[in-house]
């Protein structure tokens, strides 16, 4: 049985490209903002991997009017 000692606030990533699995926490997610007419759209956020720099995207965020 496996017991967790503690919670902690980092999430486990795995990259698609290189197969690198690592850890990242709020801190290390970026926001790519996308604006159409003007105005912003979009909000992509995304964690880059560590070992060969392709971004993930991790949630998506629409911009309410």
């Amino acid at each position: 049985m496996i017991n967790v000692m503690k919670l902690g606030d980092k999430t486990i990533g795995e990259c698609e490209n290189c197969g690198c699995r690592f850890a990242y926490g709020e801190e290390n997610i970026k926001d790519f903002k996308l604006y159409g007419g003007g105005k912003l759209q979009t909000i992509l956020s995304y964690i880059e991997c560590p070992n060969c720099g392709m971004q993930h995207k991790v949630r998506k965020g629409v911009v309410e009017e």
